[in-house]
């Protein structure tokens, strides 16, 4: 045992030489121990292999401590903002003068753009938290790369920090006294334009993939259209009337002398034919990409769906000439021309969104006007968001009518951002199903080790 201790090999050595027949008896057990004299060398090796993964567990455990901490900080911070919010919100609305301006005295136009914004991602954080419930690999679905996969805390983080900022920048509106009231918002879009910027922000990753995502789906019309594309074009068409609203803010802001806000500017932007421009932009990006798409397969069904997306054009068209000074000369029969548009558009896109997008309206199918094969537990949600939906599409055609917001002596300002609100809602809740029956279609096989989706003619 001890000629195999390093520490004594050297005095058996100089005591019997490299002669190992003078051993006494029992000298062939220490010849037989002899090469176990490593055993301490891989004893060392494990007890260092056991601290170096200890010291791993206390960094991951001090990390996950630390990101507890920035989270319930963060949670913190939204609550108060929350908070006082509302407590400067409420005051202000209570000596707001006008009962008809009371809305726009506590949230101008200035904040609609963004507060919509700020909402969507917080829809989008609940997709991706849904869509992980329920087992769903969107990240295979988007053709994202797991290494930079976006988790539904980072984006729930993101939200939070920007409604933080939109909060803050409110509570100042209502409080301050003496300062134009174009300042205040202007100093929010610049912020918020830092933030998105800043490069040692904490979501510099899910900017990295957004703006990606992005130029992909603008230049996709010409380099192909993927199911990632279809998403978020279709999203855009629901941000329609927001980026409208982002025009109509640096309208006001660019042609009030005195730096505050005024009605009749308002009204003058909203007049404007740059907005029903802009707002048609998403639907002719949706266009050009069923057009690709019929140009790459084939189908016939690209060519039907971008007819539903022609749909919209009438519905803006129309809408614009009646809140114009033309609106007059057309009569009654452009109230017709418009309702007709409305009816067509919203029932186009709820057949489509049906049968095409969630495939479901099958009569053969053992759920009743469902599909065989069901990923959500309750069969009611499902039948709920078809009656849902064939009401919310008919709103998405009511907000890209500006002069229907002027309906009525109450709650225009108001009507106008609910509606857009509801759209993002419901949005969110086709992207829910819209993902489902992309999971079912299209079956995820494997291909030297990489997942790959089935083509649809699979």
């Amino acid at each position: 045992f001890f000629s195999s201790l390093p520490c004594c090999q050297g005095h058996i050595t100089g005591l019997y030489g490299s002669n190992t027949s003078m051993l006494p008896v029992g000298s062939s057990i220490i010849n037989d121990m002899m090469p176990v004299s490593k055993a301490p060398t891989t004893l060392v090796q494990d007890f260092q292999d056991g601290e170096d993964d200890r010291r791993d567990k206390m960094e991951k455990s001090r990390d996950d401590s630390s990101s507890k901490q920035v989270i319930r900080a963060i949670k913190v911070t939204l609550y108060v903002s929350l908070f006082l919010a509302l407590w400067s919100v409420t005051m202000r609305f209570q000596v707001s003068p006008s009962k008809a301006d009371k809305f726009v005295s506590v949230f101008p136009v200035y904040y609609r753009a963004i507060a919509l914004l700020v909402l969507g991602g917080w829809c989008w954080g609940f997709n991706i938290q849904g869509l992980d419930r329920f087992h769903i690999d969107y990240c295979t679905l988007f053709d994202m790369d797991l290494s930079t996969k976006i988790t539904s805390r980072t984006v729930y983080c993101t939200a939070s920090l920007f409604t933080v900022v939109l909060l803050a920048n409110i509570v100042t509106f209502t409080q301050a006294r003496g300062i134009p009231s174009t300042f205040i918002p202007l100093c929010l879009y610049i912020s918020m334009l830092l933030l998105l910027c800043w490069p040692k922000s904490p979501f510099h990753n899910a900017r990295y993939a957004l703006l990606q995502a992005l130029q992909s789906v603008m230049l996709s019309p010409f380099t192909g259209v993927a199911f990632v594309h279809v998403i978020l074009a279709d999203l855009l068409t629901s941000y329609s009337k927001v980026f409208a609203d982002m025009y109509g803010t640096v309208c006001v802001i660019s042609n009030s002398t005195d730096r505050h806000f005024h009605a009749s500017i308002l009204q003058a932007c909203r007049n404007d034919p740059i907005g029903p421009i802009v707002a048609s932009l998403p639907s002719w990006l949706r266009l050009f990409q069923c057009l690709k798409a019929y140009s790459t397969d084939g189908e016939r069904r690209h060519l039907l769906n971008a007819l539903k997306y022609s749909t919209a054009f009438p519905v803006l068209f129309f809408s614009y000439l009646k809140q114009g000074p033309s609106a007059e000369a057309w009569g009654p029969q452009l109230s017709q021309l418009w309702l007709l548009s409305v009816f067509v558009n919203s029932l186009y896109s709820f057949y489509w969104d049906i049968y095409y997008d969630w495939g479901l309206g099958s009569i053969s199918s053992s759920n009743l006007l469902l599909r065989d094969r069901l990923v959500f537990p309750k069969r009611w949600w499902y039948y709920a968001t078809m009656v849902t939906d064939l009401l919310l599409r008919f709103t998405w055609s009511l907000q890209l009518s500006p002069h229907w917001w002027f309906i009525g002596s109450v709650g225009r300002e108001f009507k106008m951002f609910v509606l857009e609100a509801v759209e993002i809602f419901r949005r969110c809740m086709w992207i829910f199903f819209r993902c489902e029956w992309q999971h079912i279609s299209h079956p995820i096989r494997e291909d030297k080790g990489h997942p790959r989706m089935v083509p649809d003619d699979a």
